[in-house]
């Protein structure tokens, strides 16, 4: 990864989700402020900017700071641009970053996992725009939605696609020793997931609490997960194993819709039957304009 940013190379980086595509961001943002290559390493959280215009002003804020005065603060100035046309309001927020000192605009933007429309209009429709900012992006996306990320003419703004890997036995054993006080509790020797996926190990190690096995705990999860496979169906087990894997799924969130290419009817409908086979639990949280939302979350490590 720092071999294609020293070298000005846009990058997309495709893993499962919880394979550490965050992580990796975050160390790679540290390694380029350390050595001091570019002007500045911005990391955008993506799930919290679903508007292309939203980004890259974004990136403006960060490299330039804030400005004064509420109205120039991200989501002011992108609902002062909300009334215009779609792609009037990306022009306007890009002429922003253009407006940046040349030295400002030599920058890496981290984007971990922006919605696909978001970056498609970014990278496909802005792409020769944002060739000219001078700025360098790694952009970080989930495997599944590989096609959609790189839907022409996205694809042709990245000069590399890199995947990340599972961990291979002997990585994982590695991330055990690294993570336990005691590295030799029997409890956890030889530990892996077959999936290789770092969060499905480190999920499985947080809850093989008071002496369990961790690999009875791994052992049991997959029993859950083929369970809800052979009584609901495989898209009930993959929802159930990302929640095991500690996400919140809601039927009103955009990313699980997309993430499963599901409506959200289909979602609800599936979600409500784990929660009804006992798989998962659910409950009730403020939603946008204080309307509530039903959440389902793991169980218990000993539920």
């Amino acid at each position: 990864m720092m071999r294609n940013v020293r070298a000005g190379m846009n990058t997309l980086l495709l893993a499962e989700r919880g394979m550490g595509k965050t992580t990796l961001l975050r160390q790679l943002q540290g390694r380029l402020e350390e050595e001091a290559l570019l002007t500045a390493a911005v990391y955008l959280d993506g799930h919290r900017l679903d508007d292309a215009g939203m980004v890259l002003i974004a990136v403006r804020d960060a490299l330039e700071g804030p400005r004064t005065g509420a109205a120039e603060s991200v989501r002011t100035v992108v609902n002062a641009l909300a009334a215009m046309p779609v792609e009037l309001r990306n022009d306007e927020a890009l002429r922003l970053v253009r407006e940046l000192e040349t030295d400002k605009r030599r920058a890496c933007v981290l984007l971990d996992e922006p919605d696909p429309d978001t970056a498609h209009r970014l990278f496909g429709r802005l792409r020769d725009e944002l060739w000219q900012t001078g700025l360098t992006w790694v952009v970080a996306g989930d495997e599944g939605r590989r096609q959609q990320y790189l839907t022409p003419p996205a694809d042709a703004f990245f000069e590399r696609v890199v995947t990340l890997e599972p961990l291979t036995q002997e990585q994982q054993l590695e991330l055990v020793q690294k993570r336990l006080e005691d590295a030799d509790d029997q409890s956890v020797v030889g530990a892996t997931v077959a999936s290789g996926n770092p969060r499905a190990l480190l999920g499985a190690l947080r809850d093989a609490t008071g002496g369990q096995d961790v690999r009875d705990v791994l052992d049991r999860r997959a029993e859950r997960e083929l369970r809800a496979s052979r009584e609901l169906g495989p898209l009930a087990s993959k929802m159930l194993a990302e929640i095991e894997d500690g996400a919140s799924a809601s039927a009103s969130d955009r990313d699980w819709l997309s993430r499963f290419g599901v409506s959200r009817q289909r979602a609800q409908q599936v979600l409500a039957q784990l929660e009804g086979k006992g798989f998962v639990r659910a409950e009730r949280l403020p939603g946008p304009g204080g309307r509530p939302r039903k959440v389902y979350r793991r169980l218990d490590a000993h539920s």
